[in-house]
């Protein structure tokens, strides 16, 4: 076992967030291959800020309500929430300034107030901040994001069968993420589920993706089928489910850089 993963500091991109900014980026990549054939490399930039801004302010969010929150042992917002809401208010002010470069940046603008209405029902609504309630609404946002940038990016020369591939990249991603989200909250010891909630959407997502030709989907959503049928999780299954996101995309990543 190498030194970094014998002292955990293999966690500490989850510790801070990093790796969900990382996935965000690297499936918006790979998206962008499938919707249009190239690397996109600015939207990739505005969703890996985007996302980590978020991120940042969640976890402050939860170090005030004191909930436990799947970063909740790691505790960089509870031990440093002044740097943590710094970080996140220049990574969301730097992918704001990056999204008004894009040439049709409304859909995104208006994902966003999906997601500041979330947080609004949220604190309206304690029982909201259930974890079975949270964990598609998280995951299907986390895939809008990822697939709408595209969109952005595109502007007006969005056909009709761009708008339909983006349907069959949404509805697997969002699965696949919402069981990431399901996993995350079980291995942080804030609920724990029926293991049948993370394993259906990881394998509603891996089917969707063998259907739809994409087995970048089918294998993401077939690693976290494996580990969400896995008991019981471990604290440190939550930055393993992070990680298990990685692959997919980075096939199809390494596979345009070398065709």
């Amino acid at each position: 076992m190498s030194c970094a993963l014998a002292n955990g500091t293999w966690k500490l991109p989850h510790a801070l967030g990093l790796d969900a900014a990382i996935v965000a980026a690297l499936w918006q990549l790979a998206v962008g291959i499938r919707m249009g054939g190239q690397i996109m490399i600015l939207p990739a930039a505005c969703l890996f800020c985007g996302v980590w801004s978020l991120y940042l302010f969640d976890r402050v969010w939860d170090v005030r309500l004191e909930s436990a929150g799947e970063a909740a042992p790691q505790g960089f917002a509870r031990r440093f929430p002044l740097a943590a809401v710094c970080l996140a208010t220049g990574s969301g002010v730097l992918a704001f300034l990056i999204l008004l470069q894009m040439p049709q940046p409304g859909l995104i603008l208006a994902l966003g107030g999906l997601v500041v209405a979330y947080y609004v029902v949220l604190a309206g609504m304690p029982g909201f901040r259930d974890a079975a309630i949270r964990a598609p609404i998280i995951g299907f946002l986390f895939a809008g994001g990822v697939v709408l940038v595209p969109f952005a990016v595109k502007g007006a020369g969005v056909d009709s069968s761009t708008a339909s591939k983006a349907l069959f990249l949404f509805i697997p991603l969002g699965s696949i993420f919402s069981s990431n989200v399901f996993i995350c909250h079980q291995a942080g010891g804030s609920r724990v589920f029926p293991r049948i909630y993370p394993e259906a959407f990881a394998l509603l997502g891996a089917g969707i993706g063998i259907i739809s030709g994409y087995p970048e989907f089918a294998l993401t959503g077939f690693l976290m089928a494996v580990l969400a049928h896995r008991t019981p999780y471990r604290a440190s299954d939550a930055a393993l489910a992070d990680l298990l996101l990685i692959p997919g995309p980075a096939i199809v990543l390494l596979l345009q850089m070398f065709a």
